[in-house]
């Protein structure tokens, strides 16, 4: 799952809210009957490896992570912060789990090769998604 603020905001969302904040997310995805396997992300986005109860659905489960986490980021670090609308969701084989572990582990070093929004565009166009504004 990835969603990042707007762009407005994503000065104001640190890398603490992003990456150093993991045991606040983990809380977050527990409290409302969801795994978080693995969570980090930089100043722009996040990445969170969750595994979903198959009785919450994936726009509940987003829905309660942005609720929780823009709560947490309002008593802590910025009050004026949101969420963009919108996230997206991949589901992930057993057999990727460890790979995508690693990628999001290595969030800063990857985006120093490639911004989120290079790799975003790039991602639309290896799955075939293609949306207005992407290209």
């Amino acid at each position: 799952m990835l969603f990042s603020p707007p762009r407005t905001a994503a000065t104001q969302f640190t890398k603490i809210s992003a990456k150093g904040s993991g045991a606040t997310w983990a809380g977050i995805a527990r409290d409302n009957k969801i795994h978080a396997v693995m969570i980090g992300g930089m100043g722009d986005h996040v990445h969170l490896l969750l595994a979903i109860p198959s009785t919450i659905t994936i726009a509940r489960a987003v829905q309660m992570i942005k609720k929780g986490s823009c709560s947490w980021v309002h008593e802590n670090e910025y009050r004026l912060f949101e969420w963009q609308e919108g996230y997206a969701a991949f589901s992930v084989s057993l057999s990727n789990v460890e790979s995508v572990k690693e990628y999001i582990r290595n969030q800063e070093k990857h985006h120093r090769k490639m911004t989120f929004a290079e790799e975003w565009n790039a991602l639309l166009k290896k799955h075939g998604i293609f949306l207005s504004g992407s290209d």
